[in-house]
């Protein structure tokens, strides 16, 4: 029920969508919880720990910087810029690298993801390098439209679309 209400759906679409990945409660008992989480972290790919780097290291490349390093599943690997002010400094454990040695440095530590905070005028440039290092999921923070090839996936964070949803739902709300 607390999963349905987080997610603003009822528990029955949370049972039903359960379901089509195999039988995880007891009826009338519930969930074992700690079984739940393992097998939907093993459904989403999230069993074993993701490397991940950070391309631009400004405000929003070290907060996320900050918070990967606090949760379970993800392991920042390295971090890039093109500010000389910034490379060969750390973040926590991280050393800043120098935005051109992208590629060989994220095809040496096989890094899986990428996060690209950088100005939308660098975005592309920077996911080329990502792509030739081998990279195959993108978050991408900067307002442009990437090409990547069919293997690599890119997810899109756009704040003012969020914003926009969350001021409908609040708006939904209100009138239930």
């Amino acid at each position: 029920k607390d999963l349905a209400r987080m997610c603003s759906i009822s528990d029955s679409v949370v049972r039903r969508d359960l379901s089509y990945f195999g039988t995880f409660g007891i009826k009338g008992v519930g969930y074992d919880l700690k079984r739940l989480k393992d097998s939907i972290k093993r459904i989403l790919g999230l069993a074993e720990k993701k490397k991940v780097v950070v391309v631009g290291v400004g405000n929003i490349g070290r907060a996320l910087i900050g918070y990967l390093s606090r949760v379970d599943g993800f392991e920042v690997v390295a971090a890039f810029d093109n500010d000389p002010q910034k490379i060969g400094k750390k973040i926590g454990k991280i050393k800043i690298e120098d935005a051109v040695n992208i590629t060989p440095i994220t095809a040496n530590l096989n890094a899986e993801i990428a996060v690209v905070a950088v100005p939308s005028d660098e975005a592309q440039k920077v996911v080329n390098r990502l792509v030739k290092g081998r990279v195959k999921g993108i978050l991408n923070f900067a307002l442009v439209p990437l090409k990547v090839p069919d293997n690599v996936t890119v997810r899109y964070i756009e704040l003012l679309t969020e914003l926009e949803v969350l001021t409908y739902n609040i708006k939904k709300r209100r009138k239930s």
